[in-house]
């Protein structure tokens, strides 16, 4: 089984865990238009590399805490 990878862009960083914004595009059939959703991952981030507004990748890790079950590549 393979992990999961998402890209998202960093928008707020405390320690070794950041947290990213990842968007994506959803067809809505009714209009046929595309609409954005965003949701927001903690990850963690080991060697603390990651700054704010930068473009990362995330991969699904084991749980490390009760809210962080992602980590920066």
């Amino acid at each position: 089984m393979s992990s999961k990878k998402l890209f998202g862009t960093v928008i707020k960083k405390n320690g070794l865990t950041v947290t990213v914004k990842v968007k994506r595009y959803v067809m809505v059939k009714k209009y046929r238009k595309q609409i954005s959703r965003t949701k927001k991952f903690l990850a963690h981030d080991e060697k603390g590399q990651a700054k704010i507004g930068e473009s990362v990748e995330i991969i699904e890790t084991r749980p490390i805490s009760k809210r962080k079950s992602w980590s920066v590549k």
